[in-house]
Protein backbone atom coordinates (compact mmCIF):
# COMPACT_ATOMS: atom_id res chain seq x y z
CA UNK A 1 0.00 0.00 0.00
CA UNK A 2 1.53 2.87 -0.90
CA UNK A 3 1.58 6.24 1.80
CA UNK A 4 -0.93 8.25 1.71
CA UNK A 5 0.29 12.09 2.46
CA UNK A 6 -0.23 13.69 5.01
CA UNK A 7 -2.69 16.80 4.19
CA UNK A 8 -1.12 19.94 4.96
CA UNK A 9 -4.18 21.32 7.89
CA UNK A 10 -3.26 24.66 9.12
CA UNK A 11 -5.24 26.70 11.56
CA UNK A 12 -7.01 29.68 10.09
CA UNK A 13 -4.92 32.91 10.73
CA UNK A 14 -7.47 34.44 12.28
CA UNK A 15 -8.58 31.45 14.23
CA UNK A 16 -4.87 31.55 15.94
CA UNK A 17 -5.18 34.50 17.51
CA UNK A 18 -8.06 33.67 19.55
CA UNK A 19 -9.79 31.44 22.36
CA UNK A 20 -12.48 29.62 22.64
CA UNK A 21 -13.35 31.83 25.72
CA UNK A 22 -13.00 35.41 23.69
CA UNK A 23 -16.35 37.05 22.81
CA UNK A 24 -16.03 39.00 19.25
CA UNK A 25 -17.53 41.54 17.48
CA UNK A 26 -16.28 41.99 13.60
CA UNK A 27 -15.50 45.49 12.30
CA UNK A 28 -14.85 46.72 9.16
CA UNK A 29 -13.55 50.09 7.65
CA UNK A 30 -10.98 51.94 7.52
CA UNK A 31 -8.31 52.66 9.97
CA UNK A 32 -7.32 56.87 9.87
CA UNK A 33 -5.31 58.59 12.66
CA UNK A 34 -5.69 58.39 16.20
CA UNK A 35 -5.43 60.75 19.55
CA UNK A 36 -3.03 58.68 20.66
CA UNK A 37 -0.65 55.41 19.44
CA UNK A 38 -2.64 53.10 21.51
CA UNK A 39 -5.84 53.74 20.37
CA UNK A 40 -7.56 52.83 16.51
CA UNK A 41 -9.51 54.94 14.94
CA UNK A 42 -12.32 53.54 12.46
CA UNK A 43 -14.05 54.95 10.08
CA UNK A 44 -16.99 53.31 8.67
CA UNK A 45 -16.41 55.46 4.74
CA UNK A 46 -13.90 57.32 3.21
CA UNK A 47 -16.86 59.52 1.96
CA UNK A 48 -17.55 60.68 4.94
CA UNK A 49 -15.25 61.16 7.75
CA UNK A 50 -17.68 63.25 10.33
CA UNK A 51 -18.05 59.88 12.21
CA UNK A 52 -15.51 57.06 13.35
CA UNK A 53 -15.16 54.98 16.48
CA UNK A 54 -12.23 54.73 18.51
CA UNK A 55 -11.01 52.21 21.03
CA UNK A 56 -8.07 50.73 22.42
CA UNK A 57 -5.40 48.56 20.41
CA UNK A 58 -5.16 46.26 22.83
CA UNK A 59 -8.98 45.15 22.49
CA UNK A 60 -8.20 43.79 18.81
CA UNK A 61 -7.42 40.09 18.76
CA UNK A 62 -6.90 39.58 15.01
CA UNK A 63 -7.20 41.47 11.83
CA UNK A 64 -7.45 40.89 7.93
CA UNK A 65 -8.54 42.72 4.96
CA UNK A 66 -12.16 43.64 4.84
CA UNK A 67 -14.18 42.35 1.85
CA UNK A 68 -14.68 44.67 -1.21
CA UNK A 69 -18.19 44.74 -0.39
CA UNK A 70 -17.68 46.32 3.01
CA UNK A 71 -14.93 48.56 2.51
CA UNK A 72 -13.93 48.57 -0.98
CA UNK A 73 -10.81 50.82 -1.32
CA UNK A 74 -8.78 48.60 0.63
CA UNK A 75 -9.90 49.03 4.16
CA UNK A 76 -9.85 46.26 7.00
CA UNK A 77 -11.74 43.90 9.45
CA UNK A 78 -10.84 43.92 12.87
CA UNK A 79 -12.04 41.28 15.09
CA UNK A 80 -12.10 43.46 18.70
CA UNK A 81 -13.22 42.28 22.32
CA UNK A 82 -16.88 42.23 22.57
CA UNK A 83 -16.33 43.95 26.02
CA UNK A 84 -14.25 46.88 24.47
CA UNK A 85 -15.06 50.11 25.64
CA UNK A 86 -15.48 51.97 22.11
CA UNK A 87 -15.94 55.83 21.45
CA UNK A 88 -18.29 56.82 19.31
CA UNK A 89 -17.74 59.94 17.51
CA UNK A 90 -20.01 62.19 15.46
CA UNK A 91 -18.47 66.09 14.68
CA UNK A 92 -20.52 68.72 13.39
CA UNK A 93 -19.27 71.61 11.75
CA UNK A 94 -21.22 74.31 12.89
CA UNK A 95 -23.83 73.85 15.65
CA UNK A 96 -26.55 74.72 12.73
CA UNK A 97 -25.56 70.96 11.36
CA UNK A 98 -26.03 69.77 14.71
CA UNK A 99 -29.86 71.28 15.38
CA UNK A 100 -31.38 70.00 11.93
CA UNK A 101 -29.58 66.48 12.56
CA UNK A 102 -31.18 67.03 16.41
CA UNK A 103 -34.54 67.92 14.60
CA UNK A 104 -34.55 65.11 12.12
CA UNK A 105 -33.68 62.37 14.82
CA UNK A 106 -37.49 64.20 16.62
CA UNK A 107 -39.01 63.13 13.58
CA UNK A 108 -38.09 59.44 13.64
CA UNK A 109 -40.66 57.51 16.14
CA UNK A 110 -38.98 56.00 18.72
CA UNK A 111 -35.95 57.87 18.88
CA UNK A 112 -33.97 60.57 20.97
CA UNK A 113 -31.81 62.97 19.63
CA UNK A 114 -28.83 63.89 21.71
CA UNK A 115 -29.59 66.28 24.22
CA UNK A 116 -33.28 66.23 24.06
CA UNK A 117 -35.14 65.08 27.46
Amino acid sequence: MADTPTPNLQVHPILANLKPSDSVIELSGYIGSANSEDRVRLYHSLHDLSHYIEFDKGQVLSSSPAPRRLAPHNGVTLWVKSSAPIRWVREFKTARQLARQVVSMANIPGSQAPGVS
